[in-house]
């Protein structure tokens, strides 16, 4: 799994914007912050593509030489494009309230 920092995604998907001239049609399906997604057409025939999806991850860490299992929601955002069609990922905690 490909997970990047939110500058990371940011600045890869404005350099995908700016070389496709910033000229799209966004078509978004979903309607709720739970899951959502965006496609973005471009004139020149370039996609872009985003799915945005509530998740709750559990992961095991170490505190003061204890392991324990931690729980949070986040907002996962996975992303490609017909140029690089391999899937990437970026999270934000998520807090919207339920």
């Amino acid at each position: 799994m490909n997970i990047v920092t939110y500058d990371e995604y940011n600045d890869e998907k404005q350099q995908f914007f700016i070389r496709h001239k910033n000229e799209f049609k966004l078509e978004q399906e979903g309607n709720s912050a739970v899951y959502y997604t965006k496609t973005y057409i471009f004139d020149d025939g370039a996609v872009w593509y985003e799915v945005s999806r509530y998740q709750e991850l559990s992961e095991e860490v170490e505190i003061r030489k204890c392991t324990v299992v931690v729980t949070e929601e986040f907002m996962e955002t996975e992303y490609w494009s017909n140029e690089d069609s391999i899937s990437k990922y970026w999270y934000e905690k998520w807090t919207i309230d339920h």
